[in-house]
């Protein structure tokens, strides 16, 4: 379901979404403000829909100017248990409020260990989607309607149009996670931003945080990114990173 502007009002989820044998109950996306001005708006979902083993995933995209009013709500099972009231970023039921392009992980905050996600996403979506429930978009992702929350969204930091997640975003994503900052625009950091890491420190950071099963991948991505530089010096750079990596 996707809600392709501003959420005013209440959607209630019920009964079996999809197949019963996938975990994949559906999803919301919202893409603009999940507003609240004079009654508390809500999703709510039948507890049967989220069962054990079963996920729906809600997609709150605030990359445009939306706002999600503090009275805005999601209810799992039973509205009069405060415990199953939830407004904004909750992880562990699925529930996404995707703020910062570069956070792979939806943690809220672009940081070295959303490199493990980012060559997921890069390198397998299916396998990005089933890490990270509901951060994916695995139907169609070239889909525009797959923004909201999505891989593509959060590793696209070339704002391509359409959109699209490719090597080409290694670049701006490594410059990210060395000067971070959590915003919805593919513009630099406004921080003073300070000298790049040299290859070696970026090697050692990278190598420290890789999944081990990763790390092969992440090799292979540093390789292939040698070639797609623009100039000499960079070519350089990245030839001294790899050399790091494989040394």
């Amino acid at each position: 379901m996707i809600v392709g502007g501003d959420m005013l009002g209440f959607i209630n989820v019920k009964g079996d979404w999809g197949d019963p044998n996938d975990t994949f109950a559906g999803s919301v996306m919202i893409n603009g403000s999940f507003l609240a001005p004079d009654a508390p708006s809500h999703i709510k979902v039948d507890g049967q829909v989220v069962g054990a083993g079963t996920f729906l995933a809600v997609n709150y995209d605030a990359h445009d100017g939306g706002v999600w009013d503090p009275n805005a709500v999601v209810i799992i099972g039973d509205p009069n248990d405060p415990n199953n009231v939830h407004n904004g970023n909750t992880p562990a039921l699925h529930l996404w409020e995707t703020k910062c392009k570069g956070d792979m992980d939806g943690d809220q905050v672009v940081s070295f260990p959303d490199i493990n996600p980012f060559i997921l996403a890069l390198t397998n979506a299916v396998g990005y989607s089933e890490y990270f429930p509901g951060l994916g978009c695995t139907n169609d992702p070239n889909d525009p309607n797959c923004l909201a929350g999505s891989r593509i969204w959060r590793g696209d930091l070339t704002c391509d149009n359409p959109p699209h997640l490719g090597f080409e975003d290694i670049n701006p994503f490594v410059v990210l996670l060395t000067d971070p900052c959590c915003q919805p625009t593919c513009d630099p950091c406004s921080g003073d931003g300070g000298e790049r890491m040299s290859p070696q420190q970026l090697a050692s950071e990278l190598a420290a945080t890789i999944w081990p099963e990763l790390y092969n991948d992440l090799v292979a991505i540093v390789e292939e990114n040698i070639d797609l530089q623009p100039d000499e010096e960079s070519q350089a750079y990245w030839e001294a990173v790899h050399a790091a990596l494989t040394g």
